[in-house]
């Protein structure tokens, strides 16, 4: 399975690739095993989507940004602010406790590396 939606954004480094939708979908895959490690979702399409080792930054934006399809007027501003429905949201997933906790549970032939991986 993928993307029901058209990607807005995609990053890659040497195992994982993370893409980001205009459904507000963010899917992180494992390219050496093709599969899914880890998805989110929100109401609004992925407007940025960026990590490193740890962290994951997702920041989704309301497809309709337009005032005046809103109806807008200064009697109505504080309406609009705030309207949920009509918010984005900048998300930022840590990575780093979740692999410590799992880590201390896992017996240590299950650090082995992928790319040099030991028999004996």
């Amino acid at each position: 399975d993928g993307h029901l939606a058209p990607l807005k954004q995609v990053q890659m480094d040497e195992w994982k690739a993370v893409g980001g939708c205009l459904q507000g979908t963010v899917l992180v895959w494992d390219r050496r095993k093709n599969n899914l490690l880890w998805e989110t979702s929100s109401r609004h399409p992925v407007e940025l989507c960026s990590f490193d080792d740890t962290k994951l930054l997702v920041g989704n934006v309301p497809a309709c940004k337009d005032w005046e399809w809103y109806g807008g007027d200064d009697e109505n501003d504080e309406n609009f602010i705030l309207e949920s429905s009509l918010r984005g949201s900048i998300n930022v997933f840590d990575f780093s406790l979740t692999s410590k906790l799992v880590a201390s549970d896992l017996p240590s032939i299950c650090f082995s590396s992928y790319d040099q991986p030991s028999a004996t």
